[in-house]
């Protein structure tokens, strides 16, 4: 049984696989929950497409493990199950030392995997392990969705202001590009697992699984640089940007003493006349517009005053 394997103590998922808290349970779990916490997201059109694929490729995964995903399901099937889930990244970790994956994950006494019948295949361990890396890479792209969700909150820019979009983007690009690349890095991983589920499951021989694994392997290894690329970012990134017009209406918003519009406003139409605030200069205003300049590179734009009103009520309370 379990408690007679060799006692290898994996790394926790949290602290170094999957970004999300919690355990999954990969034998009855979906990602239903991450499509509808993060669907109404500005940047979920551009993730949707790859979360449904991940969908997909869980239920493909799914099929394989169906006599173990009942309601009736023996404890041991679910333990097994969430263990993996606990255990993935020690399990990359320890493949080539294991000649595997589905040797690796039987070393360790946390994955819970009987040493005797009734066990899981090595078909049914590659479908997990499909389903916990589909799990890890569509919590990856929604952390892309919500991350943006949260700078633009922070910038208090509205899923309208496509200027303003732009800019931000331009500004935490680099913490985007890192965590695409962990995203596309994680579902690759969980597509070679969904296929070495299905090799194994045509029974090929022992040779030809082996460097079936072998391959797989190589290839996963770019996980861990991956991960340790986009380590700076997965416990919450650095302080993000503020662009300079936000910073100015804070200023203005704390000698208010209110993000109220009039106190605000009236502050504006004063700030046209005096110097600039935050490096912004602003020049004009009616009760349609708010012109103003970047002092320091000279480009002028304008905001709407609706816009301007929901800006301030985005702002932090004084």
């Amino acid at each position: 049984m379990a408690d007679e394997q060799e006692p290898e103590q994996p790394a926790d998922r949290d602290s170094g696989g999957g970004i999300g808290a919690g355990l999954f349970n990969p034998l009855t779990d979906s990602l239903d929950d991450l499509i509808g916490d993060h669907q109404g997201c500005w940047a979920w059109p551009e993730v949707a497409v790859d979360v449904q694929d991940l969908v997909s490729l869980a239920a493909s995964a799914g099929e394989t493990l169906s006599a173990l995903a009942t309601p009736e399901a023996s404890p041991w099937a679910v333990k097994a199950a969430l263990g993996i889930d606990r255990s993935i990244t020690s399990i990359h970790e320890h493949a080539d030392r294991h000649g595997g994956y589905a040797a690796a994950a039987r070393s360790l006494w946390t994955t819970f995997i009987p040493s005797a019948e009734p066990t899981l295949s090595d078909t049914q361990i590659y479908a997990l392990l499909a389903i916990v890396e589909a799990r890890t890479s569509a919590e990856a792209f929604c952390a892309i969705a919500s991350g943006i969700d949260d700078e633009l909150q922070r910038n208090a820019i509205g899923h309208d202001d496509a200027d303003e979009i732009a800019w931000l983007r331009g500004e935490i690009a680099q913490w985007e590009r890192e965590a695409w690349r962990w995203a596309d890095q994680t579902k690759a991983a969980a597509e070679r697992f969904l296929l070495l589920a299905t090799f194994a499951a045509s029974s090929p021989s022992t040779a030809a699984l082996q460097k079936a694994e072998q391959q797989v392997a190589m290839l996963n290894r770019r996980l861990t640089e991956v991960q340790a690329a986009v380590a700076p970012y997965r416990a919450g990134r650095k302080p993000g940007a503020v662009s300079k017009l936000t910073r100015a209406l804070i200023a203005l918003v704390e000698r208010a003493g209110s993000p109220d519009f009039d106190a605000v406003f009236a502050l504006i139409e004063k700030a046209c006349y005096e110097e600039p605030i935050e490096g912004i200069q602003f020049q004009d205003c009616n009760d349609q517009k708010v012109w103003y300049q970047d002092v320091v590179t000279g480009l002028e734009d304008h905001t709407t005053v609706p816009n301007l009103r929901r800006r301030l009520t985005r702002l932090p309370a004084i």
